[in-house]
């Protein structure tokens, strides 16, 4: 990410896939003193907020400062239409951040007389994922509030040194299994990319994207939701299956690659603000099946982090990659103070005590949603799977024939 952050060329599309933005409108309005003194407390608790990318002796180091260096923004807009509170917003989340930003965590207290206050906050993906997230909000609100935040956060230094631990442990035998799980690794499929003759997709081509959102029919849906519950395989292993099993029979090949991202796996790790992801490298076998691919996924987690992915390592065209999309939380968060509003709300806005609260979606600024989301639960409050390419890659008509493909091969 420190590499992209330095190439000149890196596309605005990447830096803004790496820009996590987020806000919310608070009815009536806040205190500036209890905002202030909430984001004090939520940087002061989690000091990968405080964290910034900078060269020593020739080397890409982290540095924490004692006390985030920009601090709380406050702006008094006064009254303004919705329509022109959100261009506020979009203009302030134009410009996307890069690893190499002085400040790669920043929260802003917009000010609009009776239309209450908007909380912006903006984080870099290499200090945060979608799952500090969750945490910050709930512990923002948690200081609005004045509602003590318990548990123990866990420190940059701590995790870093923790994921050193596990990178070092059993090298052998994590490279052994990549490489019986990987190679040979297989030609790219003829569709997309490779079907117009196109290089492979790099930060520095990715452009925008077309979006075709949530096509999955009822029944479909239904169905994965059915497998989940009597077949133990995920509903995302299920929806992970289906696509290789869709794009094989598109491109004409046996098996496709594409690159997942495991979630949390350390309960250790429960209130880390910080980027605790892993990238999978998945090899799919045409008609393998979900059971096959949950087994693999299984065990993949216990082989991460891995650090045995060698320039030498041949590892094919990785162009697919998948996501996965938690509208509510789930989990420790489910049962959370706001876990339990968002879940009993139904709706992007809820109250909690004296305060109303709504989600409000950013405007987009570089065309940062998914090409394809796919719902994997009957109704759009269950996690989605989401396949990321840009418009380049795929015609519109594609997108639907893989559609369409995916739903019949959920039926057979």
């Amino acid at each position: 990410m420190v590499d992209a952050a330095l190439d000149r060329e890196t596309s605005d599309r990447f830096h803004a896939l790496n820009t996590l933005a987020w806000a919310v409108r608070i009815k009536p309005n806040l205190s500036p003193r209890k905002v202030q003194r909430a984001f004090n407390d939520v940087t002061r608790r989690h000091d990968s907020l405080r964290l910034r990318i900078a060269e020593t002796a020739g080397e890409w180091v982290a540095q924490i400062h004692a006390q985030h260096p920009a601090g709380l923004v406050i702006e008094d807009h006064g009254p303004f239409s919705h329509d022109d509170q959100m261009k506020i917003v979009a203009e302030k989340c134009r410009v996307p951040m890069t690893a190499l930003d002085p400040v790669l965590f920043e929260m802003h207290l917009l000010r609009f007389g009776d239309e209450g206050d908007v909380i912006l906050t903006r984080g870099h993906h290499a200090i945060m994922d979608a799952y500090s997230v969750s945490i910050l909000m709930e512990e923002a609100i948690a200081g609005f509030l004045n509602i003590p935040v318990a548990g123990s956060a866990v420190s940059h230094t701590d995790f870093v040194d923790r994921r050193a631990r596990l990178s070092n442990q059993r090298a052998e035998e994590k490279k052994a299994y990549w490489e019986h799980a990987l190679l040979p690794a297989p030609e790219p499929l003829n569709l997309g990319r490779q079907k117009k003759g196109l290089p492979p997709l790099t930060r520095v081509n990715m452009g925008p994207t077309v979006r075709l959102d949530n096509f999955l029919t009822e029944d479909a849906a239904a169905r994965v939701h059915h497998r989940f519950q009597t077949s133990g395989a995920t509903a995302f292993s299920q929806i992970q299956a289906v696509f290789g099993d869709s794009v094989c029979a598109l491109g004409g090949g046996e098996h496709a690659m594409w690159l997942s991202i495991l979630g949390r796996q350390d309960a250790k790790l429960s209130r880390f603000v910080g980027a605790e992801m892993q990238a999978l490298r998945m090899k799919y076998a045409a008609r393998s099946g979900a059971k096959t691919l949950n087994d693999a996924m299984s065990r993949s987690a216990d082989m991460v982090p891995a650090g045995c992915f060698g320039p030498d390592t041949p590892l094919g065209q990785l162009y697919y990659q998948f996501f996965v999309n938690i509208p509510k939380p789930l989990g420790r968060l489910k049962n959370s103070p706001l876990g339990k509003a968002l879940g009993s709300s139904g709706a992007n806005r809820f109250s909690m005590g004296p305060i109303e609260i709504e989600n409000l979606t950013i405007p987009e600024t570089e065309g940062t949603d998914y090409e394809l989301r796919l719902l994997v639960g009957p109704d759009p409050d269950h996690p989605n799977a989401s396949f990321l390419a840009d418009a380049a890659s795929w015609d519109f008509s594609e997108l639907e024939d893989l559609a369409a493909t995916m739903n019949e091969e959920i039926l057979l």
